[in-house]
């Protein structure tokens, strides 16, 4: 009876493991027809060099929008800086009155026009230092809550980014074992790690948990 009950559950645990590889190779074909419809490819040599130079043109977009947003709003500050000096008072009374009226007439213009002493880059400090509050007050709920949303995603970007840059780069392109090839893209990512490496999968599986706590950090601070 017992070596009846042993054969049993060896033909059992035999079924499940081949209906686990017959699964397993069903997700790949599922896969390699989704990649192969949408266009997705893996890396390859020369992709580092694309990241690169995309990399290096958005940033000068981005550069380029700063200097001229810096230099528009010297060049008419009524238009980009006339509520950075105002009280909450006086924001409240030209909301109520349904026109800002610091900026009701010519000669007031011009009086505010004088008040406003823009330098090029001041516009930083003053965001850093804008309360929540501040910014409800000065450019509306909606203008608030999306430089919130901005500002914590920078949080957990800079909290998450910089050490998997840091740390986790060197220790996959060093420690993964995998061989590339001209692939110098996926050395910094987990494609660079062998299959049945003894330890680094554990140390992300770690992270990914590091990662879920740092936002769940920022979300409910």
């Amino acid at each position: 009876m017992q070596r009846y009950y042993a054969v049993a559950f060896l033909a059992s645990a035999v079924r499940v493991l081949a209906e686990v590889a017959d699964a397993a190779e069903a997700a790949e074909e599922v896969a390699d027809s989704v990649a192969s419809r949408t266009g997705v490819s893996e890396n390859g040599p020369g992709d580092l060099k694309a990241l690169i130079s995309a990399l290096f043109l958005n940033s000068l977009i981005v550069i380029g929008c700063l200097i001229g947003f810096s230099v528009l709003r010297m060049r008419f500050p009524m238009m980009y800086s006339h509520k950075m000096n105002q009280s909450k008072e006086s924001l409240t009374a030209s909301r109520s009155e349904g026109v800002d009226s610091s900026v009701s007439t010519s000669s007031q213009k011009r009086h505010r026009l004088r008040e406003l002493k823009t330098r090029i880059c001041d516009w930083f400090s003053f965001s850093i230092k804008t309360s929540t509050e501040d910014a409800v007050d000065r450019a509306g709920l909606d203008a608030a809550l999306l430089r919130e949303f901005c500002t914590t995603g920078a949080l957990i970007l800079a909290t998450v980014g910089i050490p998997m840059c840091i740390i986790m780069t060197p220790i996959n392109s060093t420690l993964g074992e995998a061989a590339r090839g001209d692939d110098h893209l996926s050395t910094a990512e987990m494609a660079t790690i062998r299959q049945d490496h003894p330890w680094l999968y554990y140390v992300h599986a770690v992270v990914v948990w590091l990662v879920c706590l740092a936002v769940h950090f920022y979300l409910d601070r």
